[in-house]
């Protein structure tokens, strides 16, 4: 349980698949970090992190934030995200019961 002196989660770690050992050093994204979805060709992940709602751009070769995807006002939470083959993220919004649909 948190307390009042508790610090939220704001980094990923990447991982060797094939070996499932971390690699690199941790990359900053937004507090809480929910979910990563890594693009067919493997260039790029997409993570989502809670507070504030937002989706993190990462290069997977560099390891670095690019951008951001999407960014929504404090109090606005993302959740999952999912790549299709084509050129879209899909991003639930669990604050408002939606889907935003990000043209990559």
């Amino acid at each position: 349980m948190a307390g009042p002196h508790h610090k939220a989660a704001a980094t990923v770690s990447v991982i060797d698949t094939s070996t499932g050992v971390v690699v690199g050093l941790p990359v900053s994204v937004g507090n809480f970090p929910f979910a990563v979805a890594v693009t067919p060709d493997g260039h790029h992940a997409y993570v989502t992190s809670v507070q504030p709602g937002k989706v993190s751009v990462i290069d997977t070769s560099t390891g670095k934030v690019t951008g951001t995807a999407l960014s929504l006002d404090m109090g606005v939470s993302v959740d999952r995200v999912a790549v299709s083959h084509g050129h879209h993220a899909y991003v639930t919004v669990s604050s408002g019961g939606a889907l935003a649909v990000l043209d990559l």
